[in-house]
């Protein structure tokens, strides 16, 4: 009797598991259909404080995280998660383009970075290299910092630390400007201000835009 030759099935890879963290629901829905056709979104959730319980309950296997969101922003979310040590990678997407965000998303345990102005295409290239265990940074943020554009050159005040577009943002504080001006004077977003104002807080310590000031001209950080 002939033997007869049958091709063994093979077994499909399951889908990538991505649970989606922004505040915007129209994002949320926009993203979702754009991973629809290869990923299975297994939840979206609007806060930063919401993403640790659901990474638990839902095992997704990435995060996308903004980086704007409420309650906890997307760089401290990824660092909650890595000091949980949960199984999930996260990619922080944003709209925002400064290399200091970048720099500290990675630095908190972030796999990738991404901007939202990104395609499809991009968005889900940036995935499958998180995913396979590699590092994605979109390459509008990689061509400023191949080219020096950083704002993470730490420099010493006292015996603090902080980066020299933070020492900027300090100054300006010290001086009264408001979010808007600071941001109008620096070329950056009233979102970047708000984000240095708040790793100005955790460096020197303190709760209040007036302690920060207070602290900063006893250390001798504000120049008046």
């Amino acid at each position: 009797m002939p033997l007869i030759s049958r091709a063994c099935p093979v077994p499909h890879a399951p889908r990538p598991r991505i649970l989606i963290a922004d505040d915007h629901s129209v994002v949320c829905e926009g993203l979702r259909m754009v991973l629809r056709p290869a990923h299975t979104v297994v939840g979206m959730v609007h806060d930063g404080r919401e993403v640790g319980r659901a990474v638990t309950e839902l095992t997704p296997d990435l995060v996308l995280l903004d980086l704007s969101l409420p309650g906890l922003n997307g760089i401290e979310v990824a660092r909650e998660l890595q000091k949980a040590e949960l199984p999930v990678k996260t990619l922080i997407l944003t709209m925002h383009s400064d290399t200091i965000f970048a720099i500290e998303a990675l630095a908190a345990g972030a796999a990738g970075f991404m901007l939202k102005q990104a395609s499809g295409k991009e968005l889900t290239q940036a995935i499958a290299a998180v995913l396979a265990g590699g590092t994605y940074v979109d390459p509008v943020i990689a061509r400023k910092i191949d080219a020096g554009e950083t704002e993470g050159s730490a420099t010493h005040g006292g015996d603090l630390l902080l980066t020299t577009r933070q020492r900027e943002v300090l100054r300006l504080l010290a001086l009264g400007r408001s979010t808007g001006a600071i941001a109008k004077e620096l070329d950056i977003s009233t979102k970047a201000v708000e984000f240095h104002r708040s790793r100005i807080k955790r460096a020197l310590g303190v709760s209040t835009t007036a302690a920060i000031v207070g602290v900063a001209i006893s250390h001798g950080l504000a120049e008046l």
